[in-house]
């Protein structure tokens, strides 16, 4: 009569405890998923995707089609290469030994926050239409603030070189010392060189030779087939001509301006 209570109060505290103890699959599904930014496009093998999984970083292996999500970062092995389509249109090609995470792609208020920890990328960003609206893109040393455009960003010993193929791109160190480039042309900013130097600001933008315009796309090319070793593409073709066409301006305004001075002072000749 006495131990028939008992046992009955030990089953109960077991079944409370059993009931009331959270388990690790009724908390993934109580987690809210993550942020869709977009998908991976194509890739050079071995490009690998860093996610955060249950309070701990997984690796996955990016594929065609592989998805996107906020706070991802992507890795590419020498000679790997990926390109990622966000979920607005603007595309990432990201080229080899790189490192980039997608922190924030808001595709509706058009506020994209990208990281890249080291390497190179050529990011061609849909119009920015939505008041508020941002592409930027942070590196240890700098950012560079998008105003829909097409440019090429390196990051590689301490040096954060931009490119700009269309548009205009605000360049800022970290003490916010900016400064505009535009189309066909080039700037790049040093990293300090001690934690008490000042911070370098910038350096002046100037026109891009033909070999940094050929060799910034060709670093970062990604098509299937003969394209993907370094072959000529569509976008490569459209890159070099640009370029093409802004120094063959370049030349002909300095030519005008040398010229101009002697035609005048031959016309002074009795």
């Amino acid at each position: 009569m006495i131990l028939r209570p008992r046992r009955n109060t030990g089953m109960s505290l077991v079944l409370m405890v059993c009931l009331t103890a959270p388990t690790p699959l009724s908390s993934r599904q109580g987690a809210q998923p993550a942020a869709r930014a977009g998908e991976v496009e194509r890739v050079i093998p071995d490009v690998h995707i860093e996610r955060e999984a249950d309070t701990r970083r997984a690796q996955l292996v990016a594929e065609p089609r592989t998805p996107v999500f906020w706070q991802d970062t992507l890795h590419t092995a020498a000679r790997a290469r990926a390109r990622v389509r966000l979920e607005d249109g603007s595309t990432l090609n990201l080229g080899s030994s790189s490192s980039l995470c997608v922190v924030q792609h808001d595709a509706a208020g058009q506020r994209t926050q990208i990281e890249l920890q080291y390497g190179r990328i050529r990011s061609q960003v849909v119009k920015l239409a939505q008041p508020g609206a941002e592409f930027r893109v942070r590196t240890p040393v700098g950012t560079a603030g998008v105003i829909g455009t097409d440019f090429f960003l390196a990051f590689e010993d301490g040096v954060l070189k931009l490119l700009v193929f269309e548009g205009v791109v605000e360049l800022c160190n970290l003490a916010g010392d900016c400064i505009r480039v535009e189309r066909g042309q080039t700037s790049t900013l040093q990293s300090s060189p001690s934690s008490s130097a000042a911070v370098p600001p910038p350096e002046l933008p100037r026109l891009v030779s033909p070999a940094e315009s050929l060799q910034a796309v060709e670093s970062t090319q990604v098509e299937p087939g003969p394209t993907a070793g370094g072959g000529k593409g569509p976008g490569w073709w459209v890159g070099v001509l640009g370029f093409a066409a802004v120094g063959v301006a370049a030349i002909v305004l300095a030519t005008r301006s040398t010229t101009q001075p002697r035609q005048q002072g031959g016309n002074q000749d009795p």
